[in-house]
């Protein structure tokens, strides 16, 4: 019976899946036996290292042969059994025998004692050519009165790889399961494959039906393969600009990167504090200059409302405004405030809305700006004094001027003595008068830079002197 190309390469999967099955059982076996095989060996290591230490604590007497009763070493010869035990030798210093027990047909190998201490207990291993068999050994030192009299030699068969009949079911029950997965996972495979199966004998029949000319049969195929190219290069087109895109993306981002690193540095170099608000009025960048004037640190004003970080009342107020949607953020209000410490610094604070550059009339946050005013309130404070004191000072030559005028103008004017003590006094305030206007119009031309101070030296007692006359 001659099987069609379909029903061939069925067959065919379900061989190499049934191989594979085969070999994924192979695999859990031989990792079960050398997994098998190092427990053994753990355990003949084990038990070795604890039995030679064990022996060489025990008087040398006690591991010879007596007539009267059987030595430590058979003792250990038989509670150790006949499947792993190898041999147990007495040797003394030397490395001669002094009594040993093995088992059939295994010779003890010869080995000298170690001159070093550190090589009197540990482990090796020999191979014996009569038994075709590896002997793992472990030693320890016999001691005879605080002197080395001997070394203790323990040898075990190292084990094969072998199954062990209490695993047999467990890996019975792995291929089963194996064995049980393979058909779904193959059934489920045939069904996900089944349509590209279909369009494949269907594009094989296609293929048979047609020849080198061009026939109606063919058109369709041609015309399937035409838009199928077109698509290749209508997606391989769009990877392109895609790839350009992010290329593009990335310089982007970099670029806007570079450009907030570089307007951060600025507002950090400012001498003034920024704080950047968002839409609901908590802190979204402050610089370091804010910690500064406000007296707490950046990463305590950060994503925060400020009455949370902020003690000042005035402040908060102040802030509060803008914790809104609806808030007047448009109105560029400067609201002055002492400081905290011991209100020896007065500060400003004023608010300017952030427009969005697409929509100026959407206000996405609002830009606070505290400046240390101190100065600016000290020069206006004693502007203020100084002005008054001006006016205290030009007051009295006027009252003067006033009262000899009136005098004056009385009967007491005809008196020549008067008119020319009047004459005299309104002369000497006019000159003093001038004076003092002159001395402001002097402050005001230094202050604006257009005089140029003569300096001379003075003696500092006339000086003081004619100030306290005057």
């Amino acid at each position: 019976m001659k099987l069609s190309k379909e029903g061939y390469s069925g067959e065919r999967s379900a061989l190499v899946m049934i191989g594979a099955c085969l070999f994924v059982i192979a695999c859990i076996v031989a990792l079960v036996v050398v997994d098998q095989k190092a427990d053994h060996e753990a355990q003949i290591r084990a038990r070795g290292i604890s039995m030679a230490r064990l022996l060489s604590g025990l008087p040398t007497d006690q591991l010879v042969e007596s007539e009267t009763y059987e030595s430590m070493l058979q003792l250990v010869s038989f509670s150790q059994g006949t499947e792993d035990f190898a041999y147990a030798a007495l040797v003394d210093a030397s490395g001669g025998a002094l009594a040993e027990v093995s088992g059939p047909g295994v010779i003890v190998p010869s080995a000298p004692i170690a001159n070093e201490p550190s090589g009197w207990i540990g482990e090796r291993s020999f191979s014996l050519e009569a038994a075709g068999r590896r002997i793992m050994e472990y030693h320890a030192p016999v001691f005879d009165a605080g002197e080395l009299a001997g070394q203790i030699r323990l040898g075990f068969f190292e084990p094969g790889y072998r199954l062990v009949a209490r695993e047999v079911s467990i890996a019975a029950g792995v291929a089963l399961l194996v064995f049980l997965l393979a058909p779904l996972f193959y059934a489920l495979l045939r069904r996900e494959i089944k349509p590209l199966a279909t369009a494949g004998v269907e594009l094989e029949k296609l293929l048979q039906e047609s020849n080198s000319a061009v026939s109606p049969a063919a058109a369709p195929l041609g015309e399937f393969m035409a838009r199928f190219n077109q698509f290749v290069d209508y997606a391989q087109g769009r990877i392109k600009e895609l790839e350009n895109d992010r290329g593009e993306l990335v310089a982007s981002a970099k670029l806007i990167s570079y450009k907030k690193t570089r307007i951060e540095a600025v507002l950090q170099t400012l001498p003034v504090g920024v704080l950047v608000l968002d839409e609901h009025g908590k802190a979204t960048y402050a610089n370091v200059r804010i910690g500064q004037l406000l007296g707490v640190s950046k990463d305590e004003i950060l994503m925060r409302p400020p009455r949370e970080w902020c003690s000042n009342s005035e402040v908060v107020e102040t802030l509060a405004r803008y914790e809104t949607s609806t808030a007047p953020r448009f109105a560029n209000e400067t609201v002055y405030f002492k400081s905290d410490d011991k209100g020896e610094r007065t500060l400003a604070i004023n608010g300017y809305p952030l427009l969005a550059p697409q929509e100026p009339a959407t206000v996405c946050g609002t830009l606070i700006v505290v400046s240390d005013v101190t100065q600016e309130s000290l020069a206006r404070q004693s502007r203020s004094e100084f002005v008054a004191h001006v006016g205290h000072v030009l007051k009295t030559p006027l009252n003067t001027l006033a009262l000899y005028s009136e005098a004056l103008l009385d009967d007491d004017g005809d008196d020549p003595a008067e008119r020319i003590e009047a004459v005299n006094t309104i002369h000497d305030e006019v000159e003093r008068m001038t004076g003092l206007v002159n001395n402001l119009l002097s402050i005001a031309r230094i202050e604006m830079g257009s005089i140029d101070l003569d300096k001379q030296r003075v003696r500092i007692n006339d000086l003081l002197a004619d100030i306290g006359v005057s």
